[in-house]
């Protein structure tokens, strides 16, 4: 319960300075303890208030000091500012059907569909082009308006190729570039991967770093 009384008979409410306002405060804790609380508070005389604001201005620095602190670094936002579309897709495959890298030694039995394709129940040619035919079709399921350009067991030149005419259909929307090396070498320490010759007769290492630089930014 709050009272509140002014010695100068002003409204409660008012905002009409007084020389003193007197509250009382009673308190109930629970059922036995009561208590009672007066406080005063002493406002300025009528005379010397006029009712505006007081402003307390804020310490000034010195000239020393403000030069000596360094400002801070601003950090830009890890967040994009727009979606970015992903438009332009290449499947890059480099399965080499029927004929297994020199350094895996597969057991038998063991997983040898790609795509849900089992190369062994047609000739090697057909089965690349149904396992690309298939991969694409996944892939459309996810983004059916995208362009996709298919690499089945290319060169060296067939990959700069696909990876120049992605980046200039894409223009600055990103690359998403699928690689499948289950026909070729593990990749390097030296971070490459492995295509094939003109031939067709040797495996040829693609460092990452041509690839991305093929790839452009973003990818």
């Amino acid at each position: 319960q709050v009272q509140d009384e002014t010695t100068t008979g002003h409204n409660p409410l008012s905002l009409r300075p007084s020389r003193q306002h007197t509250m009382t405060i009673e308190a109930t804790m629970g059922l036995e303890v009561d208590c009672e609380l007066e406080f005063s508070l002493d406002l300025p005389e009528p005379s010397t208030w006029e009712g505006r604001p007081v402003l307390f201005p804020r310490a000034q620095q010195s000239e020393d000091s403000a030069h000596d602190e360094e400002e801070e670094p601003k950090i830009n936002s890890w967040r994009l500012k727009e979606r970015m579309k992903t438009m332009n897709v290449a499947l890059v495959a480099c399965l080499n059907i029927r004929v297994d890298p020199p350094d895996v030694i597969k057991p038998s039995p063991c997983a040898r569909m790609e795509c849900w394709v089992d190369p062994q129940m047609m000739s090697p040619q057909k089965a690349l082009e149904t396992i690309g035919k298939k991969l694409e079709a996944q892939y459309r399921r996810w983004q059916p308006r995208a362009n996709y350009q298919q690499g089945l067991d290319p060169k060296v030149d067939d990959v700069k190729k696909l990876c120049d005419n992605l980046r200039k259909e894409a223009k600055d929307e990103r690359v998403l570039f699928h690689y499948n090396g289950h026909g070729v070498p593990r990749p390097t320490a030296n971070s490459e991967i492995w295509v094939f010759n003109k031939n067709f007769t040797q495996y040829i290492p693609l460092s990452v770093y041509d690839l991305q630089t093929w790839l452009g930014s973003p990818s």
